[in-house]
């Protein structure tokens, strides 16, 4: 896959992303609008060693047009 595929397919993938949070927003009666999706990993650094990276795709973070961060939080179950 060339790096141009690639780059349209993450914004393709966001612009999708971000039209169904607006959806979910609308159905828990948030009155905001979607401007960024924000990072879901976390990067740590311990005592001099190696970076740890964490990733959670199970929340979300969006930035919202008046400046608000709105977190999704979601559990899983097995």
């Amino acid at each position: 896959m060339t790096l141009e595929t690639q780059r349209n397919r993450d914004l393709l993938f966001k612009i999708c992303f971000m039209y169904f949070l607006k959806h979910i927003l609308r159905a828990l009666g948030i009155d905001e609008e979607i401007k960024d999706i924000l990072p879901t990993e976390k990067i740590i650094f311990e005592n001099n060693k190696k970076p740890k990276i964490f990733d959670n795709f199970m929340d979300f973070r969006v930035l919202t047009k008046s400046g608000k961060i709105i977190i999704f939080e979601f559990k899983k179950i097995d």
